[in-house]
């Protein structure tokens, strides 16, 4: 095998990879978070909301199961939410 068919072929399989990593990555245009510059940035966007709504008293999760399969639930007042809990009750599954 001559080094440029080898070359060529190298530069044909990483190009391949490129364009898969970037196909699983998807648009960033497309996030809904405010912060698009990268998928870090996203992530800690997201991740600064949940502390900001845990903090608030706004939002907690309640891991003891309950009644519910899922293994989270979130704390809404006294009461215990399947996040699910709109699919369940469409089919019945999810009675907390």
């Amino acid at each position: 095998m001559s080094l440029d068919l080898v070359l060529t072929s190298l530069a044909q399989a990483m190009g391949a990879k490129v364009k898969e990593v970037k196909t699983m990555i998807g648009n960033p245009a497309a996030l809904s978070t405010t912060d698009k510059t990268s998928l870090v940035a996203a992530i800690n966007e997201l991740q600064a909301a949940v502390v900001a709504a845990a903090t608030s008293g706004g939002a907690a999760i309640d891991d003891t199961r309950g009644q519910c399969s899922h293994r989270l639930l979130l704390k809404q007042g006294d009461r215990s939410v399947c996040p699910a809990e709109e699919r369940h009750s469409r089919r019945g599954q999810c009675s907390l």
